[in-house]
């Protein structure tokens, strides 16, 4: 029997993206791990891609198309669902933007998955295997899809979590171009509700890995790929403090730390010494933290009250004194904001050592309680241009959404360019320290 041909298409904007560090899509890799695990008496064949899109569905002729969505490049998910469709594929979208604004499903798309895909994805294609087609009449039966009957969107039930992560086979790296810096994800959602990030409403609640399950999968990287660096992409790495310390105990006894470097992602609250000791003990090199403000006030309103400044100086502190690079985000233009608070931050960048720094203006995206609020003024709606929605506001300016009540946009614009000709002249600085550590070191041999 001919195989069931399945093709991933990650979307991805390289126009917009190619400055920033591309990794290859690990949720549509756990989609066709699980997929062939248990395809049984299926036969499937699948490729993950994210460009060249048109030539790739014209050589593969794959039976079923799979799209990831992400917010801000929608409109260009929408182009891949709408060429897809003309050549006759059947369409299945999935991810955040989807999850959380499924009444947006386009036309284009046959299925879209909301939540977790794997055990759903399987579903539909055992639904296409059988069928050879995804049949209006049967696919109310299948949970956590929404889709097309006649016109009319039907939304089925809930599709429940997974429950243990560990069951998941690691995701098809085989289909993926991976270089020397790689991530891995040991947890699924975060057990905070920051104001600009859906996490928490895409995952409902923390899962975590198994240290066994995550230590392996760093074996595998280093067996199979050239692998120098590793990223946990995790929400929040230390969400765990006992899980941390067993990773850290696995990847020492298996001298994983003498062959390649760690990062991971903290939140200041968390971090005390014996956690900032074992991140050490394991390989960690950096640490990225969203640090986002130096003002109290605008601090608890994107973290809520759970975070102070003065844990964001401690955690700096701790990490610099254990050698840990510390790669800071901050955001900018929260509704209430003054030029005074901005100021604030822009002292502690610059009173705090940084490895580096990056600073937003506040985006509301799909799933955020952010969102809510900018629907409530009319800022946002179904009928966007959702490349407002792209992060960079210094190539973006002229068309992002602003949901300052105090400073207009020209004004945004400026505060955003005096943080960041303050970072610039930091790295400048930075680079030639480098530069002459290098020399003097050469000179000392």
């Amino acid at each position: 029997m001919m195989p069931i041909k399945i093709l991933f298409i990650n979307t991805f904007d390289y126009q917009q993206q190619m400055k920033l560090c591309k990794y290859p899509s690990l949720g549509l890799g756990y989609i066709v791990s699980f997929l062939r695990k248990n395809a049984g008496q299926l036969n499937i064949e699948c490729r993950i891609i994210d460009e060249d899109i048109e030539s790739q569905i014209d050589s593969f002729k794959p039976d079923i198309v799979g799209i990831s969505t992400i917010s801000q490049n929608f409109n260009l998910a929408m182009s891949h669902a709408r060429l897809a469709k003309e050549k006759g594929c059947k369409v299945i979208m999935g991810g955040i933007h989807i999850s959380s604004l499924p009444h947006l499903l386009p036309s284009e798309a046959d299925v879209g998955v909301l939540g977790e895909g794997e055990e759903t994805f399987f579903d539909l294609v055992k639904l296409y295997f059988e069928n050879r087609d995804l049949p209006v009449n049967v696919l109310s039966g299948v949970k956590g899809i929404i889709f097309r009957d006649k016109g009319r969107l039907v939304q089925t039930v809930s599709r429940p979590l997974i429950n243990n992560l560990d069951d998941l086979p690691m995701p098809a790296r085989d289909l993926m171009d991976i270089g020397p810096t790689t991530y891995v994800f040991s947890s699924r959602g975060c057990p905070y509700d920051c104001v600009f990030c859906a996490s928490t409403r895409f995952f409902n609640r923390v899962r975590f890995f198994s240290a066994e399950y995550v230590v392996s999968e760093i074996e595998e990287l280093v067996k199979n790929y050239p692998v120098k660096e590793i990223f946990f992409m995790d929400d929040l790495f230390i969400a765990d403090k006992k899980r941390v310390f067993k990773i850290k105990e696995l990847i020492k006894s298996k001298g994983l730390d003498k062959k390649v470097e760690f990062g991971a992602s903290i939140r200041t609250n968390l971090l005390t010494e014996d956690i900032v000791s074992a991140l050490k003990e394991m390989g960690i090199k950096f640490v990225t933290c969203g640090l986002e403000s130096g003002n109290p006030e605008s601090l608890k309103y994107l973290k809520g009250a759970t975070v102070s400044v003065e844990n964001n100086r401690r955690a700096v502190r701790l990490c610099n004194n254990a050698g840990i690079r510390v790669v800071g985000s901050f955001v900018i233009g929260h509704p209430t904001e003054t030029k005074r608070a901005m100021m604030d931050t822009y002292n502690f960048i610059k009173k705090n050592k940084l490895h580096y720094a990056d600073v937003y203006v506040l985006t509301p995206f799909p799933g955020t309680p952010i969102w809510d609020y900018a629907k409530k003024r009319g800022l946002v709606s179904d009928e966007m241009d959702w490349s407002c929605l792209k992060m960079d506001f210094r190539e973006n300016f002229e068309k992002a959404i602003i949901l300052s009540e105090r400073l207009s946009r020209a004004q945004l614009r400026s505060m955003h360019r005096k943080f960041y000709r303050m970072l610039e002249m930091r790295r400048f600085i930075q680079r030639i320290r480098e530069k002459l550590a290098i020399i003097l070191q050469a000179r000392g041999k």
